[in-house]
């Protein structure tokens, strides 16, 4: 039997429906009866039967479950089409309809038996080989020996000849249908519908074909050249099919070969009279001629079909190669670090630009292609590009040196140099490879990746202490307001609840800073006009410079709209404006500027960003400047050089993490005695400039709607459902999401809105949410948390649009988010 490759999957058979069985069972029953009518009574009658073909390939495309009524079909058809058209004998009709349908049950069996199990693929040669094996010596046979012992028992026929005119019929049929009708299966998954041109050609082909083939049988032709025009007329045909249309068009030529052959050879014409004068001796050698013309033909087309697609994947791979080698080489080239490979000869067969820059100035001379590495020989010794170490590597040893080489102006650069052999597919070693990387650039990195890991870190810690501040700040404001709006105006308890407001706003503000450095700070972006956001925040960088600097503006008439929170971005340019302003105590300039530019690759490289379309928005000053070494930390969080007590530290790395945020980013160029630029790139945005929502206002409207509270913590629940209730709302109260599905059903049916905290014990506010979605479909929800919406959704916990109310939220926020949430439709 076949192995089943574990590579390969088994071919799916999809469900067949009604349709699939009574078509099945019309067809055979069609077939049946043209043969049964159309074929002259005598022994040839049985030479060709194509009803058995299509019992079989039905079988194959029919799930294993619902073939026993696909067997049921083929019993009536077969038993109707011998009462209308054969011999009007009940009993034989009753004998043979239930072995031509265990005969096509049987031959499905038999060819998944052989496979292991699993479906044929007929585009396989070996599948198809393996249907006609088990047909012909399998199910056919079967079902000849079965017929033959019936017809011996009710017509006393003997047993050998009636076996073979059951079985060769049906061989026939299985070997010549059965594939054509796989094969035209199979096309159809393969592929959309074929296109007009190939349809029309492989009809063609057929009609060219059959009108050949009647005219050879048929039409007179002398009878001792017939047998060679129809060889001549059937193998170019059918080649050319096989070459130029594939298997499913040769495999129907092959099936009207037969047919037309069959056909004339029944009715006493064509070229295979001449061979006998016995019927069935001629007939024999119709069938003979037919069988090794139709899978000689079938396996041509099947091998031509292979050696396709075998040289369009080895095209489709020296491509994805070339591709692949390409991309290798490019970034070879491209690379800063000296690269350079040698062959087992101690020969340069490939170097990059940065190993050659090197070369030409630590060396004695330049290297070429197929320069002995030791001619490279350094003129301050070897220094590495000599000889020594390329011969350890290909030896077969890995390993690091640090080396010396001069540059261009003299100095000494210390290089770590790394060796390794290159192996060709066998294990040998062909050659040796050389990487050299600048000791000091390598620190850098280094300091880098460690700086970079360090902020994140940072930030994740700054996330987690945002969140359990923004409770704690959220219930300071709200007992505050509270308080204040408790007491009589003016008082001194007003005024210390004023004071207690304003401290927790403050502390409000160094959380947003907090999250802004670490990137997860609530973001509301909307289509933005630079020039009038500007615009707008005039009047403000007028009163935050004072009198003693000159404002001067710059930029297009009309800079590129941006996709960015239009708050957080005047937060940013006003961090940056009075950094310019304390930079220039003694008065100066300040120039705000916008441009467009298309950044390319070049410039874009090391920036971490990508090239394309931005606006870009500068603020530069004429004050003192940055030194280099204070530079490279001005975006780090809590470093300032301000005097203690005047500053966070957090004011520029909020600008950079709010600006990476909206994905943009700083650029920044500081000379000591000249001043500082900084540059703004945020990507451009598409579509017209949009309204900026308005906050911290509560809509007027007087509540009375029905309001479930969740949230775990007690000190929140109580001032939320304070707040809620002071402004008219019914609110029921939960601790947890169990509670709140807890509650009576008549409370959860005549809720308006669920607001609950999204991290809850147990089950969270979205699948709290999601609950009550299901069972009370009118109740809208609202969200709260201290976490971030963009911390939730990288989480996987939140839906990509939500209506959402950060923490810490004042009683404005609060009732202004939920009349929003109401008021929509």
């Amino acid at each position: 039997m076949a192995a089943l490759s574990t590579a390969e999957a088994p071919r799916l058979i999809p469900e067949r429906t009604l349709s699939w069985f009574l078509g099945t069972a019309l067809g055979y029953f069609l077939l049946s009866s043209l043969t049964l009518a159309g074929f002259p009574r005598t022994e040839a009658v049985v030479a060709f039967f194509p009803a058995s073909g299509l019992a079989l390939a039905a079988m194959l495309l029919t799930p294993r479950h619902q073939r026993p009524w696909l067997a049921l079909g083929i019993l009536v058809a077969d038993f109707t089409a011998d009462q209308v058209f054969g011999r009007p004998i009940l009993v034989a009709h009753l004998t043979f309809a239930p072995i031509m349908a265990i005969e096509a049950w049987l031959g499905a069996w038999l060819v998944e038996w052989w496979l292991d199990g699993r479906s044929p693929d007929i585009r396989s040669l070996a599948d198809f080989g393996t249907i006609v094996t088990a047909s012909a010596i399998g199910s056919t046979l079967v079902g000849g020996v079965l017929g033959g012992l019936a017809q011996r028992g009710l017509f006393g026929l003997p047993f050998f000849p009636a076996l073979w005119n059951w079985w060769a019929p049906d061989l026939m049929a299985s070997s010549v249908l059965t594939p054509a009708l796989l094969f035209s299966a199979q096309q159809r998954q393969e592929t959309a519908t074929p296109s007009p041109g190939v349809k029309l050609e492989g009809l063609l082909f057929l009609l060219t074909f059959g009108a050949v083939l009647w005219e050879v049988h048929m039409n007179g032709i002398p009878i001792g050249a017939s047998q060679v025009l129809l060889l001549l007329a059937a193998l170019p045909f059918l080649g050319w099919a096989a070459l130029r249309l594939g298997p499913a068009w040769t495999a129907w030529g092959t099936v009207l070969l037969t047919a037309v052959s069959v056909a004339a050879t029944a009715y006493g014409r064509g070229p295979f009279i001449a061979t006998s004068a016995d019927p069935f001796s001629r007939m024999l050698w119709c069938q003979a001629f037919c069988m090794v013309t139709s899978l000689s033909m079938m396996v041509l087309a099947q091998t031509l079909r292979e050696q396709r697609s075998a040289a369009l994947r080895l095209a489709e791979a020296l491509q994805a190669l070339t591709v692949s080698n390409a991309r290798i080489q490019a970034q070879f080239q491209g690379s800063s670090d000296p690269m350079a490979m040698v062959d087992s000869e101690l020969r340069l067969v490939a170097f990059n630009p940065a190993w050659a820059e090197l070369v030409g100035h630590s060396t004695s001379g330049a290297a070429t292609l197929g320069t002995q590495v030791d001619l490279v020989s350094s003129s301050a010794g070897d220094g590495g590009l000599g000889g020594g170490a390329w011969r350890r590597a290909l030896a077969g040893d890995r390993f690091r040196e640090s080396v010396s080489l001069p540059t261009q102006d003299g100095n000494m650069v210390a290089y770590e140099a790394s060796y390794a052999p290159l192996q060709d597919g066998a294990g040998l070693v062909i050659g040796a490879s050389q990487v050299l990387w600048n000791v000091a650039e390598l620190d850098q990195r280094h300091a880098e990746q460690a700086r970079t890991q360090r902020l994140e870190s940072m930030g994740r810690l700054a996330c987690g202490v945002a969140h359990d501040f923004n409770n704690i700040i959220t219930a300071i404001i709200g007992y505050g307001e509270l308080i204040k709006g408790n007491v009589e105006p003016g008082s001194r308890v007003e005024r210390q609840a004023g004071e207690v407001v304003k401290a927790g706003g403050r502390a409000a503000d160094l959380t947003k800073q907090m999250l802004a450095f670490a990137r997860r700070q609530v973001m509301q972006p909307i289509v933005v006009d630079p020039a009038a956001l500007l615009a707008e925040l005039h009047p403000l960088i007028e009163r935050v410079i004072g009198e003693g600097i000159q404002l001067t503006w710059k930029g297009v008439d009309a800079p590129w709209k941006v996709k960015v929170d239009p708050g957080q971005l005047e937060q940013v340019l006003v961090n940056l404006i009075v950094n310019a302003r304390d930079a220039m105590p003694k008065g100066g300039r300040l120039t705000i500027e916008t441009a467009n530019i298309d950044l390319d690759p070049l410039i874009a490289h090391g920036r971490e960003v990508p090239p394309g379309p931005y606006c870009q928005i500068s603020v530069s000053d004429t004050g003192s400047g940055i030194p280099p070494e204070v530079l490279k930390h001005i975006f780090e969080p809590f470093f300032t050089t301000k005097e203690r007590g005047t500053g966070t530290g957090l004011g520029l790395a909020m600008v950079e993490g709010t600006i990476r945020q909206a994905g943009g980013a700083v650029l920044v160029y500081s000379e000591v005695g000249t001043g500082t630029v900084f540059r703004i790139l945020l990507p451009k945005a598409d579509g017209a400039a949009e309204a900026r929502p308005l906050a911290g206002v509560a809509p007027s409207r007087k509540g009375g709607e029905h309001i479930l509270l969740v949230e775990d913590d007690p000190t929140l629940l109580s001032l939320s459902r304070q707040i809620l209730e002071s402004a008219g709302y019914t609110v029921h109260m939960a601790a947890t999401g169990a509670e709140a599905k807890a509650l009576p059903a008549a409370t959860l049916a005549a809720l308006d809105l669920l607001l609950t905290d999204v991290m809850l014990p147990g089950i969270s506010g979205f699948d709290l949410a999601d609950w009550m979605r299901t069972q009370h479909p009118q109740t809208k929800c609202l969200f709260v948390s201290g976490y971030t919406e963009e911390t939730l959704q990288a989480q996987g916990q939140a839906p990509l649009d939500f209506p959402f109310l950060p923490k810490p939220y004042s009683s404005v926020d609060l009732l202004g988010a939920v009349g929003r949430v109401l008021d929509r439709p």
